[in-house]
């Protein structure tokens, strides 16, 4: 289902909402791939962003919670309990070897107020599916 936005929505729906496997791709690029219930991913899951980071892992109401990897486009890696879309509990953080001469900058995932999509409900629009 495409909207206006341009966004697109491809997957299961109940009641004329997406219920179960899903994938999201916004214009820009962004994917949001996993169990929907809600109107939001619930359960297992994968969030492409534009820029090329990817977090694959557990969503409750379309936050990382529970168990989860975040991978920067950089290569650093960081895998362990997530609540509330911040790094919580036991975790591993793996650093991608250094390309010659490249500096690298690692960033911690920014807050939702800042990368909205690391919240999601579907739009009002994704109402009303086949």
């Amino acid at each position: 289902m495409r909207y206006a936005s341009s966004d697109a929505y491809t997957g299961q729906f109940n009641a004329g909402f997406p219920e179960g496997k899903g994938l999201y791709v916004w214009k820009n690029g962004q994917q949001l791939d996993g169990e929907w219930k809600n109107r939001q991913l619930n359960g297992q899951g994968r969030m492409t962003f534009a820029y090329g980071d990817v977090y694959a892992g557990q969503f409750v109401n379309g936050q990382f919670a529970g168990q989860g990897s975040y991978r920067w486009s950089s290569g650093d890696e960081y895998t362990g309990q997530w609540k509330s879309v911040k790094k919580h509990g036991k975790d591993v953080f793996t650093t991608a070897p250094a390309a010659p001469l490249a500096p690298r900058r690692r960033h911690a995932p920014a807050a939702p107020a800042q990368r909205p999509a690391l919240l999601f409900s579907a739009p009002a629009s994704f109402a009303r599916g086949p």
